[in-house]
């Protein structure tokens, strides 16, 4: 099955990245059909050594279904699409299906919401497509729950691409999921409605998810303790303390609070050791194990159903099937069925990281795993389950390590140290809250239950804590592109070939794959010494101007009152990691900056202009403190370029923007295209 998960794959990205007509993609499907159909008349003799043609047909055709899965699956492909019937009437009402759980944050509700139709006078259309909806929250408006309806009469707006360097790609990670646009709606406009049919099984869920909640918190004393409990037990994760969470990131375990194979394996083994004295009877074994694939198929929908918890449910199933009907499947093409089946399903989770993270995992496990169980295996009986969770663990992290540092930029070196306790501790905790569930209708006994989870909890918090603080251990700005990811990737394949199967062919790709990362290093280091770059960023309610040289970024940060600060700084840390700054000094406030023969004027309504010379403006950024009138700073003046940041007000940009074109001097307006980047080299 590798094959045909590459050619999807395969398929995927190039209509992601490269779409292709549908008449090129049915002319692949039927090259590559009668290929394969022209292979069963050729002779005997030619037959034998059709491997290479039999591969490319299949390729072709399942090249082709990859890129039409991403067709289907892509909502603006759909006539209905709410992009394209969306117009600016005011007088449209949109009806809104929450079509997830929705998450409170400080001032607003998150809703993600599904389009169902919209009203115009006496007509309704249906349409189709996400939005992502912000209800603000006051002492009238309620929280909604899932398959509720939302009637609103404003247009949502598409949701915008990265404005900033650096800048995650929010726009596409959200249409991925079908969401292509947001909408903010105070409690006066729009209208909130009960729950519809369609969405009754998973108002169900989510009210037993609700229950379990409710009874975690009510038995575990500790807030923090009890939000650990839910992550840990259904991947209910609104109530994790955050700083808890990174701190189990750093220390590279925070795949215990993720709902995966460990929490299906623990739970079908309970459950399999609970109905073993059931088991005597041969005829009722397959009714028992299709009892336990059933409990792990809910648990995976109340659990959310991510890609990763999907998987697991999925290779569970494959041996249970397999069992039923007597065969016995190999394990890496049990992986790969699963990766078929869930691409299927939904190609856009060739993205998700859950995805990519657990199949890495799985298939490092599957490769390595079992060549460093044996090398690490000693007579001593004590060291069997160390020496096994440590090779899971080594070859887990090591299929991982290229997409921790591509999406996080870091290392975990404590992973080891960290794993040893975090996970048998974490286990016993998931038994704990099974059994607790199971005795929640006693509340005595039930809350003796909580105090000893809350117990084992704090002993667990506390020792992850301990492991982060040892210095040294985190390795982070690990900057890594695409290319060097899959280089990585290269290299422990090859590597892996090399040691397990001694094979020179893996020897020799190993050392290839080395110099091929050394020197895209070299080259990556040497390019960033090299660079010059003058940034004004687009931050709302923020002037923000990075000056950067080589590894060196002096940074002035100018601001509203009432504005918050941590916004800014995370998407100003994020363009300084890109570029690979390592020293950081602050510039103070100036109308005028002089940088490399640059001259850049900030226009400040409390400064009087400078005055006039014959040497050019080679910038004049407008901002918040600029005045309302602006012709004393531009009349009579060279200004080759004017950058208007995302500080300004609207009334004080729309006259600028107006001068500046009168004058017909360059305008980049942030908030239309974004960060203004110029490179001085």
């Amino acid at each position: 099955m590798l094959s045909p998960v590459l050619a999807l794959a395969a398929g995927i990205c190039c209509q992601w990245y490269r779409p292709q007509p549908q008449w090129v993609l049915l002319s692949t499907s039927i090259v590559g059909a009668l290929l394969l159909v022209s292979i069963s008349f050729w002779p005997d003799t030619l037959r034998i050594r059709s491997t290479p043609f039999t591969l490319l047909g299949s390729g072709l055709l399942f090249f082709s279904a990859g890129s039409g899965l991403c067709i289907k699956q892509d909502i603006r492909k759909d006539p209905h699409w709410l992009g394209a019937v969306a117009t600016a009437d005011s007088s449209a009402v949109w009806e809104y299906i929450v079509c997830e759980e929705p998450t409170e944050k400080p001032k607003t509700y998150g809703v993600v919401a599904e389009v169902r139709k919209r009203y115009e006078k006496n007509s309704e259309q249906h349409v189709k497509g996400k939005v992502k909806l912000y209800l603000l929250k006051d002492s009238q408006g309620s929280m909604p729950t899932w398959g509720d309806t939302i009637w609103a009469t404003r247009l949502p707006a598409l949701i915008e691409p990265p404005k900033n360097p650096g800048e995650r790609n929010w726009k596409e990670y959200q249409m991925r999921k079908g969401i292509t646009h947001q909408l903010f709606l105070r409690t006066e406009e729009y209208q909130l409605a009960a729950l519809q049919q369609p969405y009754y099984w998973k108002k169900k869920l989510i009210e037993l998810r609700k229950k379990i909640c409710a009874l975690l918190q009510s038995t575990i004393p500790d807030p923090e303790a009890a939000g650990l409990a839910e992550a840990l037990l259904i991947g209910y994760r609104q109530d994790l303390d955050p700083a808890l969470n990174r701190s189990y990131s750093n220390t590279g375990v925070v795949h215990i609070i993720a709902i995966s194979g460990m929490h299906l394996a623990l739970i079908g083994g309970i459950l399999s050791w609970c109905l073993r004295p059931f088991t005597k009877k041969r005829w009722i074994q397959p009714l028992i194990q299709l009892l336990v694939l059933g409990s792990l198929w809910l648990f995976s929908l109340l659990a959310g159903g991510t890609p990763s918890l999907l998987r697991a449910t999925l290779l569970f199933s494959s041996v249970v099937l397999g069992e039923l009907i007597q065969r016995k499947g190999n394990s890496l093409n049990t992986l790969m069925v699963s990766a078929f089946l869930l691409l299927c399903y939904d190609p856009f989770w060739l993205w998700d990281l859950g995805f990519q993270l657990s199949f890495a995992a799985i298939a490092g496990i599957l490769l390595i795993g079992k060549n460093l169980s044996r090398q690490l295996s000693f007579t001593k009986i004590w060291w069997h389950a160390p020496g096994q969770l440590i090779a899971v663990s080594i070859a887990a992290q090591v299929f991982t390590t290229p997409i921790s540092l591509y999406y996080f930029h870091q290392f975990p070196g404590a992973f080891l140290l960290s794993n040893l306790i975090a996970v048998p501790l974490s286990s016993i905790i998931l038994a704990s809250l099974l059994l607790l569930l199971v005795c929640s209708p006693f509340p005595l006994l039930a809350g003796w239950i909580g105090k000893g989870i809350a117990f084992l909890i704090m002993l667990l918090n506390e020792y992850v804590s301990w492991v982060e603080s040892i210095p040294g251990l985190l390795f982070t700005d690990l900057q890594w592109s695409l290319p060097e990811t899959i280089l990585l990737f290269g290299f422990f394949l090859a590597g892996t070939h090399w040691l397990v199967n001694k094979s020179s062919t893996g020897r020799f790709l190993t050392l290839l794959t080395v110099l091929l990362l050394l020197g895209s290093q070299i080259a990556h280091r040497y390019e960033q010494s090299r660079q010059k770059w003058l940034i004004v960023y687009q931050i709302p309610g923020f002037t923000a101007i990075d000056l950067i040289e080589g590894t060196r970024c002096t940074g002035l940060v100018d601001c509203k009152q009432n504005k918050d600060p941590m916004s800014a700084a995370y998407i100003i840390r994020s363009s300084r990691q890109a570029a690979g700054i390592q020293k950081t000094n602050s510039l103070s406030y100036s109308p005028q900056i002089v940088y490399d023969d640059q001259k850049i004027w900030v226009a400040d309504k409390e400064r009087i202009p400078p005055a006039p010379d014959s040497i050019p403006i080679d910038l004049l950024i407008i901002g918040h403190r600029a005045p309302y009138q602006g012709e004393s700073w531009v009349l009579n003046r060279k200004i080759r370029k004017a950058v208007l940041d995302g500080s300004a007000g609207e009334r004080t940009r729309q006259r600028w923007l107006s001068l500046l074109d009168s004058l017909q001097i360059s305008i980049h307006d942030t908030r239309r295209a974004g960060a203004f980047v110029s490179s001085l080299r």
